[in-house]
């Protein structure tokens, strides 16, 4: 279980001061095993808020989970991150400025009392199960079987949750049931990472609310929203960032309440990260800051907000510097902290192309300016750039000038021409072929043909 929660190999560490992150504050969001999840996370990966990261985790263990097994290896390994703070101390200075910090006793006789109700809660719903279904209760039957799901997602059984869950589909139930199923099993499917299931299952919900009669309740709005958000999160976590800030850009903020799975922080994060990357200006004006169902989200995060606004001013260095600023906060998320350099780097890059676009030639001592980096760098990184085909240009090494081809209006008519007459070409081909099958004239081969050619 320790393996599970902390990794086989040692992970990477961010040196995240204590001070840049209300741990408590950021916790508060979250709720259910993703939330455990995300503390264990920061615990794993940044030294100097793992004691405090693993003393919310064991709190919240022990008050809403019956996971006897997660609270015994959190607290272990709070026992050895105390023991190795106290060796390092003065010497490593990811931990020189952590203070000694009490480790709670182990709760022996929550342990023990908690591991004999579920064993005994799960071989009771079992029995029930059995009953309901030897008398054919229907409903009982269904409301016994998620029971035991949550039974499961309780003492951290994952597998066997999602295994009655899938069970339920089975079961005929009214549209509010179909699509509470299918958030649990969203739910579970994202403790488990199994992105492919949750985008089909989410889709397959929204579609059943989006066919259902118009009037639809705030509950089921509500339910709507999650449902984008999950598919926003299954397409960021592949790297679709562009579908994923469509997606995310959908949401309401008034009907938006998913703790189980990210807070509005989070998805903000999500929004404006993979909408930097992927949008041009222009879209991110229509579609991030011109967007009132979403604009709420970003007057709750100014820092975001200025960095977008930067970016549709093509004040590209401002904007990065912006989100430099505030990168701990990414690094701490379990889903954006890997994809964070490469967000940056897209970012970046998407800087520098709608920078150079209206120029012929352009000064790079002026560029490297505005970007405040060095021209050495800048000219390495246009090189890249060149090669990769995302910007067509030359560089003059001597006066340090960007250089791009004419434009010729001619030449892109005469290209425009060859198109057209080969796309005709392959059209007319395809219709002849299809009209001589339909008319039966292609030429049959006899069967003395064939046996002559494969005995031959």
């Amino acid at each position: 279980m320790e393996e599970a929660l902390f990794g086989s190999s040692p992970p990477r560490s961010f040196n995240v001061p204590p001070a840049l992150v209300d741990l408590e504050n950021y916790a508060s969001g979250f709720s259910g095993n993703l939330k455990i999840e995300r503390l264990t996370f920061i615990a794993n990966h940044c030294p100097r808020l793992r004691f405090d990261a693993l003393l919310l985790a064991l709190e919240y263990v022990k008050e809403h989970t019956m996971n006897c097994a997660l609270y015994s290896s959190i607290h272990g390994m709070m026992s050895r991150t105390s023991s190795e703070n106290r060796a390092l101390r003065g010497n490593d200075p990811d931990v020189a400025g952590i203070r000694e910090r009490v480790v709670p006793p182990f709760d022996t006789e929550w342990f023990e009392r908690t591991k004999a109700a579920a064993a005994a809660n799960l071989e009771k719903l079992e029995r029930e199960l059995l009953l309901y279904r030897s008398n054919n209760f229907k409903t009982n039957i269904q409301n016994c079987l998620e029971a035991i799901a949550q039974h499961h997602l309780s003492v951290g059984d994952t597998s066997n949750a999602l295994k009655c869950f899938l069970k339920l589909k089975d079961q005929n139930a009214t549209k509010e049931e179909l699509v509470q199923l299918s958030l649990n099993l969203i739910k579970v499917n994202v403790y488990a990472t199994n992105w492919m299931c949750v985008h089909e299952e989410a889709l397959d919900a929204k579609q059943t609310i989006t066919l259902a009669e118009e009037g639809v309740s705030d509950d089921m709005k509500g339910h709507l929203q999650k449902l984008q958000a999950a598919i926003g999160l299954a397409c960021f976590v592949q790297g679709k960032y562009e579908q994923a800030a469509d997606t995310f850009l959908k949401i309401e903020y008034d009907f938006f309440d998913y703790p189980e799975v990210m807070s509005s922080g989070c998805l903000t994060s999500y929004a404006v990260l993979s909408a930097l990357a992927s949008y041009n200006r222009e879209q991110l004006k229509t579609g991030l800051l011109s967007n009132s169902s979403f604009k709420p989200f970003l007057q709750c995060e100014p820092q975001l907000s200025e960095a977008v606004q930067n970016c549709c001013k093509a004040e590209y260095a401002s904007a990065l510097q912006i989100l430099h600023g505030i990168k701990e906060r990414f690094l701490i998320d379990i889903y954006l902290s890997a994809r964070t350099n490469e967000l940056f780097e897209m970012i970046e890059t998407r800087g520098f192309v709608l920078y150079v676009y209206p120029y012929s030639r352009l000064d790079m001592r002026q560029m490297a300016d505005d970007f405040n980096i060095s021209l050495e760098e800048l000219q390495t990184k246009i090189i890249n750039l060149i090669k990769s085909r995302k910007i067509q240009g030359r560089i003059d090494d001597v006066q340090k000038i960007l250089c791009f081809p004419e434009y010729s209006e001619e030449a892109e008519i005469n290209r425009l021409y060859k198109l057209i007459d080969e796309l005709h070409y392959t059209v007319r081909a395809a219709l002849m072929r299809e009209i001589v099958r339909r008319s039966g004239l292609g030429v049959k081969v006899s069967y003395i043909q064939i046996y002559f050619v494969t005995y031959i």
